[in-house]
């Protein structure tokens, strides 16, 4: 639901203004991925100096770090009850799925490289 703003803050799935209430709120933006990726590159010596990942979906991410096994381990500990459980499923088909933010939001990844560690794989999630 955008109204036109670039930045956006949530509460309880409502959008509300920006600096409502710092700290408590949830904030997103809309951001051209492209141009990023483009100006790190081009700052003097930068981009030999980071590594770009994505973006990609919020719901491949999350799935990629594990939220489905973590999610069932959750709902199927004893204590957890049919109403946790339905809350937990549901969270996770909010975050998740293409219908809802799944596919809307995006995940994009700046990592200081370390010539100490000279990683050749991205991190994980991407």
């Amino acid at each position: 639901q955008n109204n036109g703003d670039t930045i956006r803050a949530f509460r309880s799935h409502t959008q509300v203004p920006v600096l409502s209430s710092p700290g408590t709120v949830d904030v997103t933006t809309d951001v051209d991925f492209h141009a990023l990726r483009n100006a790190i590159s081009q700052i003097s010596g930068y981009g030999t100096r980071v590594g770009c990942y994505g973006p990609v979906t919020q719901g491949s991410f999350l799935a990629s770090m594990g939220v489905m096994e973590r999610a069932v381990a959750w709902i199927d500990k004893e204590s957890t009850s049919d109403e946790e459980a339905n809350d937990v499923v549901e969270a996770l088909d909010r975050l998740c799925s293409a219908e809802q933010m799944g596919e809307r939001y995006k995940v994009f990844c700046i990592v200081k490289k370390n010539p100490d560690f000279p990683y050749t794989s991205p991190p994980p999630g991407f």
